[in-house]
């Protein structure tokens, strides 16, 4: 009777040490999982951030504004006087 008492009590004591790993492991993990959530929240914020900005730069470029600076600044382009006609021939 007794090495029946002590097998149970070694048992139960047995599962209290797995089901608590179990718990801490679980626990572990989860802690884990809310630091790359908040990792890929941060990314997310900063990437949201960059793609407004180059949204705003997009903008800016194709202003025609920005396009004829561009042309007279950069590339020495002049412009065209109203009578002024230029033939672009097709392929």
């Amino acid at each position: 009777m007794k090495g029946g008492k002590f097998f149970l009590f070694g048992g139960m004591i047995v599962a209290i040490l797995f089901l608590s790993f179990l718990s801490l492991w679980q626990r572990a993990r989860m802690t884990r999982v809310g630091y790359e959530i908040q990792a890929m929240q941060t990314q997310k914020g900063r990437l949201t951030k960059l793609h407004k900005n180059l949204l705003i730069e997009v903008e800016s470029i194709s202003a025609l504004d920005k396009i004829e600076e561009a042309a007279i600044l950069r590339l020495s382009m002049i412009s065209a006087s109203p009578t002024t006609l230029v033939y672009i021939k097709g392929k």
